[in-house]
């Protein structure tokens, strides 16, 4: 990299932090969320699930009752279509894909 191609970079850094209000960096993730400061919070995420029907059911109470808060779904796995119907069915589920490469 050239230095006026280093320059640019970082005075375009310094202009876009500069217009970024200073309350967004004071304030903490537990606090833009709406809890007090000094708040402890546990994230629970199910992974992997799409592997054994016990793995989604287990996974799927833990959604129901809310000990679990979110889970990742694996395309290829065997278990996969079942796990795919629950999401689909439940779009309140915090649920995402996981991409994978399989062999």
């Amino acid at each position: 990299m050239t230095s006026s191609l280093i320059l640019r970079v970082l005075l375009l850094g310094y202009l876009l932090l500069s217009t970024v209000p200073g309350r967004v960096f004071a304030q903490t993730l537990v606090e833009r969320l709406g809890y007090p400061p000094g708040t402890k919070l546990l994230v629970v995420h199910a992974d992997d699930l799409g592997e054994t029907h016990s793995v989604n059911a287990a996974a799927i109470k833990g959604l129901q009752d809310g000990t679990i808060n979110s889970a990742s779904l694996m395309v290829p796995c065997p278990w996969f279509p079942e796990i795919a119907d629950y999401a689909n069915s439940h779009p309140d589920a915090d649920s995402t894909t996981h991409i994978c490469k399989s062999a």
